[in-house]
């Protein structure tokens, strides 16, 4: 909910332009940020041949690249949201902490980084709990991140692959095909706790 407090208040043109040049980043968003988003972890992949099939590839520039440039999701993102980015007070997270890659993107990116820690941390009933209840939250100010969470898993699963190896680079595939948000979470706790 912490993110959820954040997003939403960082919809506003006004918020947080000392964190990057955000006329440039609403250019780049209105005209098709499908290919900005991905770019890094294609180079990734790529220089690490981690797609000798061109599976990944495939499916991100055939399936995904075109649902990222149809989404109108703008607000300043974390981008790095992990456990030990998150101020815990008395049980409940208060703030965020390390804005080092904060872009201005959609917000599923910070919403997908952390259920993959919280799934893989045994709390994927948990997480989908506090989406769901989240959703609401952002559907109220016209936000829709449930339609690319699953992409971000995705490219989160893909990217721990990288330093963790083939297991997590399967899933990752396997989430590439998936469009909805639980189906994505449940496919990921299954592939990780079966």
């Amino acid at each position: 909910s912490l993110l959820v407090n954040f997003h939403t208040r960082t919809v506003s043109p006004y918020f947080g332009n000392s964190l990057g040049d955000e006329e440039r980043a609403r250019e780049i968003h209105h005209t098709g940020i499908g290919s900005e988003i991905t770019k890094f972890v294609m180079n990734d992949i790529k220089r690490d041949n981690l797609d000798p099939s061109g599976d990944i590839f495939t499916a991100i520039n055939d399936k995904w690249i075109p649902i990222l440039d149809g989404e109108s999701l703008f607000a300043l993102t974390h981008k790095d949201v992990t456990m030990s980015n998150i101020i815990i007070e008395d049980g409940r997270p208060i703030s965020l902490i390390d804005w080092t890659y904060s872009q201005w993107e959609d917000p599923s990116h910070d919403l997908a980084y952390l259920a993959f820690w919280c799934i893989k941390r045994g709390k994927g009933e948990d997480i989908r709990q506090l989406l769901n209840k989240s959703m609401e939250r952002y559907h109220k100010v016209g936000l829709h991140p449930e339609k690319t969470l699953s992409f971000f898993l995705a490219l989160k699963c893909i990217e721990y692959g990288r330093f963790k190896g083939e297991p997590w680079l399967a899933i990752g595939k396997n989430l590439l095909e998936i469009y909805d948000m639980n189906d994505a979470i449940s496919k990921m706790i299954d592939s990780i706790f079966s």
